[in-house]
């Protein structure tokens, strides 16, 4: 890293076991999430001292034990810690480590040719057995720019840092401060970090070294697509055993993922046996391996991605409940509130899916429910949670993609005269659309029969998908109206008026449709 320059504007800072001088006008390398590292001295010559980003308010004081954990022993491939802890005249966590010679990603940086395979195989091996020597902590940010030059070996630093900072901040904190081109699937979903998660950084790490790049780019969002559901190229400049090493511990999901022993032994191995990339020995069988370590991480990575899929149309979904179940609640409301001395004074209608007034009751069912003829259904043609979504055998039709329906409808009980008329509520996206929204639909039918029910609903989210192609004996009785946000207070009004009318029994079929809403 250099040599420390002079400086006379420097700090005296006092951790757990002494004081030390930190020059903040001189860093070490460049900062990264969790901090950044400056020159530094103490009793025995120059250290590096590193500034965590956190203070002591953001952490609430919290006791900082990696410096203790890390300095009870002597590590072969970790980074020695020589002090930590809160210095309390400037309110900042701080790590003294001695200096070391430069970072991995100075060499990757600094490299004319790419990294021949056994020198990777080698610096692999140091950085998981490092891994391994430490095997009660999760390093949770691994990256080159922590794998160290120290004593002509490769170490690891920041250990515990991310952990630290996990327990004293939020989840959200902790993800903004991660290396994205290094940070696993389960990271991205905010889930808690394991050993698996320091041996997918590892993998990310081999790529590196091998093409001089990260496996995945681009920015924030398309990194962490990209880690969620891609497989990244296979190394073929590594030997068959360990480009199928590197391709398992990149699995998507953590607990497929091999162990550190198992990444050691296979390293081992491989440089023991001087296993060269394309070698024709005993290959064949493992460039068969090789090539099914691939497959089974490309099907991973697509279940992976249907499950993303279904997670994120499961909460559009539930997002798409609360907001009709609202509707629902306020339309029972004001029904109730100007109608309760003719249908009693019992709050508790307003929780169940008919109301009643005079010869009308109101059908409006906002339960989550499997059967399409009552409540609010799922729907999706890709088979949602491996069901149909409600499409059975049918194929999509339209542009619109329907997440959720249901349906309203007013039954007016006038003896002969009895009349139904319906109407479905779809959350929806249009083609085009910037967002998902609730919309009403009602149909006509242009055949013969009966049209005393007119307009009606739809039973089934398929033959609603196909009214919106325009290929159907099903006419819209009105375009796809909006219900909700600014549209809400017209919603609730128009069935308001519906229900008057059908209370006294003077509902009756429009004389024309389709008609305006």
């Amino acid at each position: 890293m250099g040599k420390p320059k002079t400086s006379e504007q420097t700090e005296t800072i006092s951790l757990n076991k002494q004081a030390w001088e930190i020059d903040t006008s001189s860093p070490l390398g460049r900062a990264g999430g969790f901090g950044e590292v400056f020159h530094g001295r103490g009793p025995d010559g120059s250290v590096a001292i590193k500034r965590l980003k956190i203070t002591a308010g953001e952490a609430a004081h919290r006791e900082m034990n990696i410096g203790n954990d890390l300095s009870s022993k002597e590590y072969d491939h970790v980074v020695p810690i020589l002090d930590s802890g809160l210095d309390a005249n400037s309110d900042r966590y701080y790590l003294v480590m001695p200096v070391c010679d430069g970072s991995l990603q100075d060499e990757i940086n600094s490299r004319k040719e790419p990294f021949e395979a056994e020198e990777v195989i080698g610096i692999l091996l140091e950085i998981l057995t490092g891994l391994e020597e430490v095997s009660h902590i999760t390093h949770r940010d691994l990256k080159p720019a922590n794998v160290l030059s120290h004593h002509n070996k490769w170490k690891l630093a920041d250990f515990g840092i991310a952990k630290f900072v996990e327990d004293s901040t939020s989840l959200e904190t902790l993800r903004t401060s991660l290396t994205p081109a290094y940070a696993a699937p389960e990271q991205w979903l905010l889930e808690r970090p394991s050993a698996a998660t320091d041996i997918y950084a590892a993998g990310c790490i081999a790529h590196t070294l091998i093409t001089g790049a990260p496996p995945f780019d681009g920015d924030f969002d398309t990194v962490r697509e990209k880690h969620l559901h891609e497989t990244p190229a296979s190394l073929s400049a590594l030997p068959a055993s360990v480009r199928s090493l590197v391709s398992i511990m990149l699995r998507k999901s953590p607990e497929t993922r091999p162990s550190r022993k198992r990444c050691i032994e296979v390293l081992q191995r491989s440089l023991a046996s001087g296993e060269k990339a394309g070698a024709n020995q005993r290959n064949n069988l493992m460039e068969a391996v090789n090539a099914i370590a691939v497959t089974q991480a490309q099907q991973e990575a697509a279940e992976n991605a249907e499950k993303e899929r279904v997670r994120r149309r499961d909460n559009i979904f539930n997002e798409a409940v609360s907001d009709l179940k609202r509707i629902k609640d306020r339309l029972f409301q004001e029904i109730f509130d100007h109608a309760r001395d003719v249908i009693g004074n019992d709050e508790r209608q307003l929780q169940l899916p008919r109301m009643t007034i005079g010869k009308a009751s109101l059908v409006f069912d906002t339960t989550v429910t499997s059967h399409s003829t009552r409540g609010i259904c799922k729907s999706d043609p890709q088979g949602w949670g491996g069901g149909d979504g409600g499409w059975g055998v049918h194929k999509k039709a339209s542009d619109w993609d329907i997440v959720a329906f249901t349906h309203i409808g007013i039954e007016q009980h006038n003896g002969p005269r009895s009349y139904l008329r319906s109407a479905n509520l779809i959350y929806a996206k249009p083609k085009g659309a910037d967002d998902y929204r609730w919309y009403e639909l009602s149909f006509f039918s242009i055949g013969t029969g009966s049209r005393k029910s007119e307009p009606y609903c739809l039973d089934y989210v398929w033959e609603i998908d196909k009214t919106l192609s325009a290929m159907d004996i099903n006419q819209h009785a009105h375009p796809p109206t909006p219900i909700d946000g600014e549209d809400e207070d017209n919603f609730i009004a128009y069935w308001i008026d519906v229900v008057s009318q059908a209370a006294t029994g003077n509902l009756v079929r429009p004389s024309r449709l389709p008609i305006e809403r």
